[in-house]
């Protein structure tokens, strides 16, 4: 049986669409981090990060999920571990059912990658608030 060249010209394009569909899959993606959020505040919170710019302003907002009060609660959403994306300073919130800020604390995006070797981890405390009150 004799090949044609239509046929053969199908089946490397097939080949070659499989391979690069594979690479493509197997791509490492940009790094993320899911934060525990260890929640001492008698408080039911919603977790937010504000990724601020080289100037100190507000790039994005992102949910990471809620934080029942008294609990220990693995964030359902990642944050991206690059700098541009989750910002020059890092700040992370806890807001209360109405809205309003109960704790807040942010890092430069340098000291926030430490966080690796806590696991992770974010201790939301009276103890641990950088919220100042006017």
């Amino acid at each position: 049986m004799k090949s044609t060249p239509g046929l053969m010209s199908k089946q490397f394009g097939t080949g070659l669409l499989l391979l690069l569909a594979t690479l493509v899959t197997n791509t490492a993606c940009e790094p993320a981090v899911r934060l525990t959020v260890i929640n001492q505040i008698g408080t039911d919170l919603t977790i937010i990060n504000d990724a601020l710019d080289r100037q100190g302003l507000v790039m994005r907002s992102r949910n990471l999920g809620s934080a029942p009060a008294d609990q220990d609660t693995f964030l359902p959403q990642s944050m991206p571990l690059i700098q541009d994306a989750i910002g020059w300073t890092v700040v992370i919130k806890g807001e209360d059912g109405s809205g309003a800020v109960v704790w807040q604390r942010s890092w430069p995006f340098e000291d926030f990658v430490k966080l690796k070797d806590a696991g992770w981890k974010i201790t939301v405390s009276p103890e641990t608030n950088q919220l100042t009150v006017a």
